[in-house]
């Protein structure tokens, strides 16, 4: 397992393009919270410059129906606030 110092260099690069306008709710939705994820888990290692911009875009979320991948993209919404 990693620790929160070995952020992962390409996953937030590679979900990209799931926030597209023309991409549907519920995979805008899962992304977000699988780059909330990345991180609450990895922290000041993903860049939060570049990384929450593109986040915030796919708020609210409308189609996610598990209470973590709210929780994640709450908690960074919160961090970043």
């Amino acid at each position: 397992m990693l620790s929160g110092s070995q952020a992962p260099g390409r996953p937030p690069q590679a979900l990209h393009p799931l926030f597209q306008a023309g991409e549907e709710a519920g995979v805008r939705d899962n992304a977000a919270g699988a780059v909330g994820r990345l991180l609450a888990a990895f922290g000041g290692a993903v860049p939060l410059e570049a990384v929450a911009p593109v986040l915030l875009t796919a708020l609210p979320l409308t189609e996610v129906r598990s209470a973590r991948g709210h929780a994640a993209v709450a908690d960074v919404s919160w961090r970043c606030g």
